[in-house]
C-alpha cells in the first residue's frame, strides 16, 4: 500500500516535470547531490537483488546435483560452485551491449511464475488432505523479525523506482494510470502471497528463505519449477547488472550510458558491477538476508523517503499543506525503517555466515 501511494507520488510529479526516469525528476528536483545520492542508494539496491539471484541460481544447482546424489553442501564445495556458475553464465551475459536477445526470457517469466502457482496448488491439494497444516504455523507475531521483513516488501514492490520510464507509452491521463498502477499492484500481490500462504501452510517455520528449497531435491514438479526460476535469475542478474553499471558510470565518468564508454572504462564499470554480489554470493548462503539489506537501504529509502522529499520540495507551500505534512511523516517513516531495517537484516546475515562456515 506505501508502494502504491509512493508510485502516484510519482506519477503526479512526472505530469509536471516530464521525466524520462525517476533518476531524472531527482535531479530535477533536488539537484546534482541529490542525483549522486540517489545513484549510490540505488547501487546498494541493484546489488542486493543481483546477490539475490546468484544465490537462488546456486541452490539450484546445489538442488539438481543433489538429485544426481551429489552433495556440496559444504562450504568450500559451495564457493566453488558459485564462482563458477557466475563467471559461465550470468556474468558474462552483461557484457554485449544490447541486452535485447534476452527480452524474450522476459516474456517467458511470466509463464515460468504462473507455472510455479500451479506447482503450489498441486502440492497443496496432495500434501494438505493427507498431513494437515503445519503444526508450526501462527496467525501473525510481533517480534524484530518484522523489519526486516519490510526490507524484503519494499525490495519485492519497488514500482516507484520504475513506474516513470513504465508508463511512458501510456496515456497522460492521471485516471487512468492510477488505474493501471493499482491493477499492477493487485496481481502482484497476489502472485505473491497466495502461493506463499499455501507453502507456509504446509511447512510451517520450516519453509526456507528460498521458498523452492522448501521441497526435496527429488521432487519432479519442483525440479521443473527450479529450472524455470534458474532461467528467470540466469538472465535478469545481466539486466540490472547494466543498471548497475549505468550507476558507476555516472558516478566515475559523468556519463550515464556506459555503452559510449571506451573499451577500458565500460570493462571495469562491469567488473565493479559484478564483484560485489559475486564475492558476497560465495561467502552467504542464504537469500533473504541479502533481500532484506537491500530492500532496507534501496527500497525503504528510493520507494519510500525519496518521492515523499521530492514532493514537498516540489510543492514549495511549507508543512503547513495536509498533503505535505504528511509526505513528511512518509519520509521519516521511511528513513527510520531503512535503519532499523538494514541493522536488523544484518544481524540475520551474519547469523546465516555463520552457520554456513
Amino acid at each position: 500500500v506505501l508502494s502504491y501511494f509512493a508510485s502516484m507520488i510519482n506519477v503526479k510529479l512526472n505530469a509536471k516535470y516530464g521525466c524520462q526516469g525517476f533518476d531524472e525528476l531527482v535531479e530535477k528536483i533536488m539537484g546534482k547531490s541529490g542525483s549522486i545520492t540517489y545513484s549510490i542508494i540505488v547501487l546498494f539496491f541493484n546489488f542486493a537483488s543481483m546477490l539475490a539471484y546468484l544465490i537462488i541460481g546456486g541452490d539450484t544447482i546445489t538442488s539438481w546435483l543433489a538429485f544426481a546424489g551429489i552433495d556440496i553442501t559444504p562450504f568450500k564445495y559451495r564457493l566453488t560452485m558459485i564462482l563458477i556458475y557466475s563467471l559461465i553464465i550470468p556474468i558474462p551475459l552483461m557484457i554485449p551491449k544490447n541486452l535485447f536477445f534476452l527480452s524474450i526470457f522476459s516474456t517467458a517469466a511470466i509463464f515460468m511464475v504462473v507455472f510455479y502457482i500451479i506447482a503450489v496448488i498441486v502440492k497443496s491439494v496432495q500434501l494438505l488432505p493427507v498431513h494437515g497444516i503445519s503444526p508450526t504455523v501462527v496467525i501473525g507475531k510481533i517480534d524484530m523479525s518484522i523489519f526486516s521483513a519490510i526490507g524484503v516488501y519494499a525490495l519485492t514492490f519497488a514500482l516507484p523506482c520504475v513506474v516513470i520510464p513504465t508508463l511512458k507509452p501510456f496515456t497522460q491521463d492521471y485516471k487512468k494510470r492510477r488505474n493501471v498502477v493499482l491493477t499492477a499492484f493487485s496481481v502482484c500481490a497476489f502472485l505473491t502471497i497466495f502461493p506463499s500462504i499455501l507453502i507456509y501452510l504446509i511447512f510451517g517455520t520450516h519453509a526456507d528463505g528460498n521458498i523452492l528449497n522448501s521441497f526435496p531435491s527429488d521432487d519432479i514438479l519442483f525440479t521443473i519449477v527450479r529450472a524455470g526460476f534458474f532461467i528467470i535469475v540466469s538472465t535478469s542478474f545481466p539486466v540490472l547488472g547494466k543498471a548497475s553499471m549505468t550507476n558507476w558510470s555516472q558516478l566515475l565518468f559523468k556519463q550515464n550510458h556506459p555503452n559510449d564508454l571506451p573499451n577500458s572504462k565500460y570493462f571495469l564499470v562491469l567488473f565493479l558491477s559484478a564483484i560485489f554480489p559475486l564475492v558476497i554470493a560465495m561467502f552467504l548462503p542464504q537469500c533473504k538476508p541479502a533481500v532484506s539489506v537491500g530492500g532496507a537501504l534501496g527500497g525503504c529509502l528510493v520507494s519510500f523517503m525519496f518521492p515523499a522529499i521530492l514532493f514537498i520540495i516540489s510543492d514549495g507551500g511549507g508543512l503547513k499543506k495536509p498533503m505535505n505534512a504528511l509526505c513528511l511523516a512518509f519520509a521519516i517513516f521511511g528513513g527510520a525503517m531503512a535503519i532499523v531495517s538494514t541493522y536488523q537484516s544484518i544481524l540475520e546475515a551474519i547469523d546465516a555466515f555463520k552457520t554456513s562456515v
